[in-house]
């Protein structure tokens, strides 16, 4: 399949549109019920992402666009207030490799978490908003593949610790 078919489907534009949504999301730092919005997000993403199509990359370019560092730390410093003190969690990396508990459990960051998402996501977006033929083509392959390889993790360990944390706080009830 090739990028064409692809960006002109429904789930790819739905996709792209959640995309857009998490990024003006975390950009904006909206502070009412935040974990509440983050985790529809997180799932709307993933959930569109699951339905990402395969496509051969034809070119292979490699892209300069990215968040100037001033810019990113302002976001970064935004969101870890929001987040507040409900950062650091305990996780096992691959639960199917501890069928035997021999893998221990380490320290999770939400924060980490949420930036590599919005980073993975932010780069691809801008990469396929030059809106070039290899732009377009290069960022739907990238999609797919920081989903895949990188941020779908991220996603899981975050709305797993999203959950509880709105599980357990009175303010979210």
């Amino acid at each position: 399949m090739n990028y064409k078919n692809v960006i002109s489907t429904d789930d790819f534009k739905s996709f792209l549109n959640s995309v857009r949504k998490f990024c003006l999301f975390i950009e904006s730092n909206q502070d009412e019920n935040y974990l509440i919005q983050l985790q529809h997000l997180l799932l709307e993403i993933y959930s569109n992402a699951m339905n990402l199509k395969t496509i051969e990359l034809e070119s292979n370019v490699e892209y300069q666009e990215k968040l100037n560092d001033q810019e990113f730390e302002a976001i970064k410093i935004s969101t870890s207030n929001s987040l507040g003190q409900i950062q650091a969690y305990w996780v096992i990396f691959d639960p199917t490799e501890n069928v035997f508990g021999e893998e221990k459990g380490v320290m999770g960051d939400l924060l980490d978490d949420i930036m590599d998402i919005y980073k993975d996501l932010k780069y691809q977006l801008m990469i396929f908003d030059l809106n070039t033929v290899d732009s377009i083509e290069n960022a739907v392959w990238g999609f797919k593949f920081d989903f895949w390889h990188h941020w779908s993790n991220h996603a899981i360990d975050a709305m797993r610790t999203i959950h509880y944390v709105i599980e357990k706080t009175e303010k979210y009830k």
